[in-house]
């Protein structure tokens, strides 16, 4: 009885703790796809850049990366879902159209009617900013990829003379002088005799992180892996905030006014 006079609550649109609760389950079901993203992106660096190093070593210098990602991520979900596709109101001729404002509304407009309505929609941008957020992430103008790459570029640089790299194995054939200096110069600025320019790699593994979040998401069908539709229809907001594996989400859509 509580969810049916829940429904049938009038709305005019979707604002205030309706816009934060809904942005930040979204931001919050992203969590677990998006921190196992970072995991294969440490892989890729551990086993291709980082050859003397653990996976985890790899996790921790990409924390300006993942830094930079949750400082943004509220704030870039915001802006995508609600002031630039879900907003006004949904009345067509001064009226509201049968459904309207809730509990399904076939107008785009910024009611929770009409998020469920349009809910493909809605999972689609939640994905598409995500992926977004984490192409911005690899911009080498950025302060973060710089800060990621200058971690990086000194671990090679720190690499233990047990372990030696490719790079200074390559370095000890070497025995004019005058070209060991120019072969370490090139190492310090990331670039290695063996296996390539160390910045194009990064570049490349960073930029592979939209691909390995596709890979999270889609599972059987699009998408259907980062689509939560079920439980933001049936979770109530009042449950407190759990991890995504317990199932128990921080929203449900048309819970709110």
């Amino acid at each position: 009885m509580f969810q049916l006079s829940v429904l049938i609550i009038p709305a005019i649109a979707c604002e205030g703790q309706c816009i934060v609760g809904i942005t930040h389950a979204f931001v919050g079901n992203y969590t677990t796809p998006v921190h196992n993203v970072f995991i294969e992106a440490a892989n890729k660096i551990s086993h291709h850049i980082l050859h003397s190093r653990s996976s985890p070593t790899a996790y921790k210098l990409m924390e300006p990366l993942r830094s930079s990602y949750q400082n943004n991520a509220y704030n870039a979900m915001e802006k995508a879902i609600f002031p630039s596709y879900f907003h006004g109101k949904c009345q067509v001729n001064g009226a509201d159209p049968v459904g309207c404002p809730n509990p399904d509304c076939p107008v785009v407009c910024g009611t929770p009617g009409s998020l469920v309505h349009f809910y493909a929609v809605l999972q689609q941008i939640a994905f598409n900013v995500t992926a977004s957020s984490l192409l911005e992430l690899c911009k080498p103008s950025s302060s973060a990829y710089q800060a990621f790459q200058t971690a990086i570029l000194h671990e090679l640089r720190t690499e233990s003379p047990s372990r030696p790299s490719p790079t200074r194995l390559w370095n000890r054939r070497i025995t004019r002088p005058d070209l060991r200096v120019a072969l370490e110069k090139r190492r310090k600025n990331g670039e290695g005799v063996s296996g390539g320019d160390i910045k194009a790699r990064l570049k490349s593994v960073c930029q592979s992180m939209v691909k390995d979040l596709t890979s999270q998401c889609r599972g059987s069908g699009r998408l259907s892996k980062c689509s939560w539709e079920q439980e933001m229809k049936v979770s109530s907001r009042n449950n407190p905030i759990q991890s995504l594996s317990n199932k128990t989400l921080q929203a449900f859509i048309l819970s709110f006014p």
